[in-house]
């Protein structure tokens, strides 16, 4: 085994150069709650202001490799969760290939992707979205190394069987035409819209294009492979990992930054599509589209924002309404959403004023100052989010993944962001988006 390079990094001690930026911080349903009283209020705002607001997870240790064959190897051996790897292929360029074959490959891979272990204890999945293919491997220690191989031997040796080839071909050209259809288009493709070839340049596709773009992705891609697993499995399995990805891979393309297109298609005014719901049911979906530059302080801010909005959506929705609500962001992606959902089986209301009560909600962050008290709540229930959220092995090395424009995301930096984010700046942040055209669907 032969490494070019190598370097050990404790973010306690030493920062690298770029931060990487953490996504989807899953929220929990809400429940229904009672309005506090002035006294409560008083207390509460006492409380936030007497405990220090800090994320509490186990900081990164990274070790980054760049292996013989240029993989770039990022391992977090720190985390306290079953050991968990993302890699990404990156061509760069995709010059000479038809972008209906990429589709058509991205199919045929990601089918043949889906394996499940033993006692469903381990699966992977292979996407190539955006002119990147990408591999999760979630997996428990035993299963680990079969789901590994397994993946990697999908990936460059795919099934290209006549029989594959077709049955991808076809589901394809279905999605294409079903996307062209307005009653089947979402809320969120308003501003992500898929981007399916026509149907005539899938039909033309044939295998031989798909092995060319096959090709182009094995031969001119560079590659980086990120793993977080705990410190004993590190030991253990280091040199075995990093053997398999310089025996298996041809040399890479070295590193380079390279920038994504962004996907976010702006609007100018809102959209609303309503759907007749088969299941009796109300759901609604409403999407804002947080489009500044990508940073990590900026995440942050997204997510106190959410919790603000959740709270607000509460405190102004009937108190015997029976619902569940999720205020989400976006996941691991470069263009960044607000998604608010809400669903529930209470017939009191009709979806149209439950609607008219969420609009109400989101408008008030125009003429009703944020408190004190809401803010510095929203930070406390942030932070509890982000300590669960960088507990799991996937989302720590998705972390690995993201570069952004003011570096690396890990525990100190959200801690040293959490302190520093004023009140001023979630209120001209909330005004500045929430007043931007948004897309919702309504379920009935």
């Amino acid at each position: 085994m032969i490494i070019q390079n190598i370097q050990s990094i404790n973010f306690k001690s030493q920062m690298l150069d770029k931060y990487i930026q953490a996504h989807n911080y899953a929220s929990n349903p809400a429940q229904n709650q009672k309005q506090a009283s002035l006294s409560m209020e008083a207390f509460n705002q006492f409380t936030y202001h007497s405990n220090k607001i800090n994320v509490n997870a186990p900081e990164f240790t990274i070790e980054k490799a760049t292996l013989s064959n240029n993989i770039v190897f990022l391992l977090d051996n720190n985390s306290s969760d079953i050991p968990k790897m993302i890699f990404s292929m990156v061509p760069i360029d995709e010059k000479g290939v038809k972008p209906a074959a990429f589709e058509i490959l991205n199919e045929i891979l990601f089918n043949q992707s889906l394996q499940k272990g033993e006692n469903n204890t381990a699966f992977s999945t292979i996407d190539y979205t955006n002119g990147e293919l990408q591999c999760d491997i979630n997996s428990d220690e035993t299963e680990f190394f079969k789901t590994l191989n397994n993946s990697i031997n999908i990936i460059l040796h795919p099934d290209f069987s006549n029989e594959n080839f077709i049955k991808a071909k076809n589901s394809i050209i279905e999605k294409a035409r079903a996307h062209q259809s307005v009653s089947n288009k979402k809320p969120m493709e308003t501003f992500f819209p898929k981007k399916y070839s026509n149907t005539n340049e899938l039909e033309q596709i044939s295998l031989d294009d798909i092995k060319e773009a096959h090709k182009k992705l094995i031969e001119n891609s560079q590659m980086k492979v990120c793993l977080s697993s705990t410190n004993t499995f590190y030991k253990e399995n280091k040199d075995k990992i990093i053997e398999i990805f310089e025996k298996s891979f041809p040399k890479m393309k070295q590193e380079t930054e390279i920038k994504h297109t962004k996907q976010i298609k702006p609007i100018d005014k809102d959209y609303r599509i309503e759907i007749s719901s088969k299941n009796n049911e109300l759901s609604i979906s409403k999407f804002y589209i947080i489009s500044d530059e990508s940073s990590y302080r900026k995440e942050l801010e997204t997510t106190i924002l959410a919790k603000l909005i959740k709270n607000r959506i509460k405190d102004f929705m009937p108190k015997d309404y029976d619902y569940t609500l999720i205020v989400d962001k976006s996941t691991f992606v470069e263009d960044d959403y607000l998604e608010i959902y809400l669903n529930s089986k209470d017939k009191k209301y009709q979806g149209n004023e439950v609607e008219k009560i969420i609009n109400d909600s989101i408008k008030s962050f125009t003429n009703i100052a944020i408190t004190q008290t809401e803010f510095e709540k929203a930070k406390e229930e942030a932070a509890k989010e982000f300590s669960s959220f960088f507990e799991d092995s996937f989302n720590r090395a998705a972390i690995l993944m993201q570069n952004y424009s003011d570096g690396v995301a890990n525990i100190s930096k959200t801690n040293k962001f959490l302190s520093e984010i004023t009140l001023d700046e979630i209120i001209k942040f909330a005004k500045k988006h929430l007043s931007k055209p948004s897309s919702t669907e309504i379920k009935e």
